[in-house]
């Protein structure tokens, strides 16, 4: 995976935000009619922004054609204070508009951790920590990521208003891993080709007015292959940063509106961009220029800008580091051009964050949404955008440009694995409704340690009807940090189906705690989806004494087809989930949290821990919880069959279910040893329809 899908956070519901504006449809062709919005930026001469302009002081053209504005909003955010005056043409947006679809300021905390050094890291996570807490409105959304030599591009965090959990993230980024190289890049070369420190230089008043001391021809064989090797290697990390950054850019350009990307790095060296002058006669290939490099050092610009990213970036080097080496051929100069380039700005070093962030402040607090309609069409081109004013003396900022919807099919591997976060965890994906799979997730032992069963019902009819012949299915669990911990895919032939449901099921091993999981279904030529969504919590097992896992639940009749995905190599069972779960498909099929109103009994496969009981025996009880009144109702219960292996204990039981009212339903089971008094209770939610 691209983006380092382990680490994908999915308060990477970042990237994921990323994910949800690229969703799409492979059948949608046809010319629609749509509503685009577009954030503007207007400032005076002097640098303040411009907040009284009316809609009929601005122009808008799209592609050259000049638009008629039938929406009009002016933002202006204050401490404390959120002033949205809304001064429609022909229709008020804020009236027609879901809250989703006003849009906001959305900031991206972009952290290099591989032109970096760790007293720089640190000063960025305070720079990001007091932007958060000082610098934010409520209105804002705001993700993070970050870019590291061993990870690549990480996103940790989708598009939020949870400040709690952005600041959570902030904090947590660094911990693992190497964060850069220790000192500035450019002066690691000084002190190969000339062998005194760049600072001692300066220091002595001997400043450097040319990269090549006059003795570089007698460098020695080991000295330059050192410096052939340490060049080499930065070169690798920069192209790996600069094709990420493009790759990140082509998705965004998805993404409604300006992007406000905060840049902590200590730049791109730009030696290894523009090459070394040397004042001698002799050529020195390591010094050159890396035309490949800086090819794509300028496509990376040219990306960002056309995906409408504002730049702010920050220099994470010491404010003293190797003060004699010229500034423009150190990173600082490279931060200055994407910010330039970009339509944003450099804001110095970080080491002064508390006064520069104001900058971003004062540039985006204040600022319109222009809104007009144009035929929209599914062939991914790009439309050019200008914004003028009427009024003189106005500076205008907007974005320069979006790019149509596109098929599936077309999508980049990265957009398709964005696709699929948004997928399976966007409420509501842009330019879909993925189709609702029924799913359950019931914790279970795998030999000594804990495990999960992810398990979907596919409806053959409606899938068939929804996603073709080629699809895929994804088993995704995340973390309580909402990190994505596992991910399992295979390939599957609906055809097989016959137009008959399948039971889709994995087994994968987990520790305790509490996870989010999903079951993606997805069409691979049109990116139509069906998802299951289920939470669970994997119980602690106690070193003494009993505890209960979650049942699974059963019905009388057969079960028809299941499909197995994933599941570990042990057991020699050619249905290897009846290791685990033992039943007879023949006989029983699986209840996945949903009982059919009328149900007279169902029944439950339950795991359970035993540890150093002598000669347990275990007594069962459970009753139902009416989750809407909390009125509770005795069941009764029966121990049909049950066996142990080892400290494992599976139990299969038989409920008699009341007359029951359709709505949710929380199912108790509790256990008690009647040797050690020992006690253990679990339950799970059902619902009745």
């Amino acid at each position: 995976m691209a983006l380092a899908m382990r680490k994908y956070s999915v308060l990477l519901y970042w990237m994921l935000f990323l994910g949800i504006l690229l969703t799409g449809q492979e059948l949608r062709h046809e010319v629609t009619v749509s509503l685009k919005l577009i954030q503007v930026y207007v400032t005076s001469k002097d640098g303040n922004p411009v907040t009284d302009l009316k809609p009929d002081e601005f122009i808008v053209y799209d592609n050259r054609k000049r638009q008629n504005i039938t929406e009009f909003e002016r933002h202006a955010l204050f401490p404390g204070k959120d002033e949205i005056v809304s001064q429609p043409k022909t229709k008020d947006l804020e009236q027609s508009s879901s809250p989703d679809e006003i849009m906001n300021r959305k900031f991206f905390l972009f952290f290099d951790l591989a032109n970096n050094n760790p007293k720089g890291f640190l000063k960025a996570q305070e720079a990001a920590l007091h932007f958060i807490n000082n610098q934010l409105h409520p209105s804002d959304e705001i993700s993070v990521l970050s870019f590291s030599v061993i990870k690549g591009l990480t996103l940790h965090e989708y598009l939020t208003k949870d400040r709690q959990a952005v600041r959570a993230v902030v904090e947590q980024i660094g911990r693992e891993g190497r964060v850069g190289r220790v000192d500035n890049f450019e002066a690691m070369i000084w002190r190969e080709i000339s062998g005194e420190s760049a600072l001692d230089a300066s220091q002595a008043s001997k400043p450097i007015k040319n990269w090549a001391p006059a003795h570089l021809t007698d460098i020695g064989k080991s000295k330059l292959s050192n410096l052939r090797f340490m060049r080499d290697e930065q070169k690798g990390i920069i192209r790996l940063l600069v094709s990420k950054l493009i790759d990140l850019s082509k998705a965004l350009r998805y993404i409604s509106g300006q992007k406000h990307l905060l840049f902590f790095s200590s730049g791109i060296p730009y030696s290894l961009i523009h090459g070394i002058e040397t004042n001698v006669p002799v050529r020195f290939k390591e010094f050159d220029v890396d035309t490949v490099l800086r090819e794509k050092y300028e496509k990376m610009l040219k990306e960002l800008s056309s995906a409408n990213v504002t730049v702010f970036s920050m220099n994470t080097e010491a404010l003293i580091t190797d003060i004699n080496v010229p500034s423009h051929q150190k990173g600082e100069a490279t931060l200055r051009r994407i910010s330039k380039y970009t339509g944003g700005k450099f804001l110095g070093n970080v080491q002064n964050y508390a006064e520069i962030l104001d900058t971003v402040q004062n540039f985006t607090g204040s600022y319109y949404v222009l809104g007009y309609y144009v035929d929209e069409s599914w062939d991914g081109r790009y439309h050019s955008i200008k914004v003028e004013v009427t009024r003189s003396g106005c500076k205008v900022f907007a974005q320069r440009g979006y790019f149509n919807p596109k098929p599936f099919s077309q999508y980049s591997k990265m957009e398709k694995e964005l696709h699929l976060i948004d997928l399976a965890l966007a409420k509501k994906p842009l330019l879909q409704a993925p189709l609702n799979l029924p799913m359950t997730a019931v914790p279970c032992h795998v030999e000594e340690n804990t495990a999960v069963l992810l398990m979907a019902k596919v409806p053959g009819k409606k899938i068939k009807e929804s996603i073709g012949q080629k699809a895929e299915i994804y088993f995704l669990v995340f973390d309580n940090n909402k990190d994505i911990i596992e991910l399992k895919r295979k390939e599957v032939k609906l055809s097989t189906l016959k137009g008959k449901g399948a039971y889709y099921y994995s087994i994968i091993p987990l520790s305790p705690g509490l996870y989010k999981c999903r079951i993606v279904m997805r069409d691979m030529e049109t990116g139509k989806g069906a998802v299951g969504r289920y939470s669970v919590e994997i119980p602690e097992l106690p070193e003494r004494g009993l505890r209960l896992f979650p049942p699974f639940l059963l019905a009388p009749g057969k079960s028809g087809l299941f499909v197995r995905c994933y599941v570990p190599e042990t057991g020699n069972n050619k249905f290897p989930l009846l290791d685990y779960f033992p039943f007879d498909p023949a006989q029983y099929s699986p209840l996945l949290g949903e009982i059919p109103k009328g149900t007279s009994s169902i029944l439950a496969v339950i795991n359970c821990s035993i540890r150093n009981l002598a000669s347990p025996r275990i007594r069962f009880t459970s009753h139902l919880i009416k989750k809407s009144s909390g009125e509770s109702m005795p069941l009764t219960m029966s121990i049909l069959s049950s066996r142990k292996e080892g400290d494992v204990g599976m139990i299969f039981a038989g409920l008699k279910m009341p007359e029951l009212e359709a709505g949710e339903y929380i199912l108790v089971m509790d256990a008690e040893d009647a040797s050690s008094q020992a006690k253990s209770q679990t339950h799970i939610l059902c619902r009745v329809f």
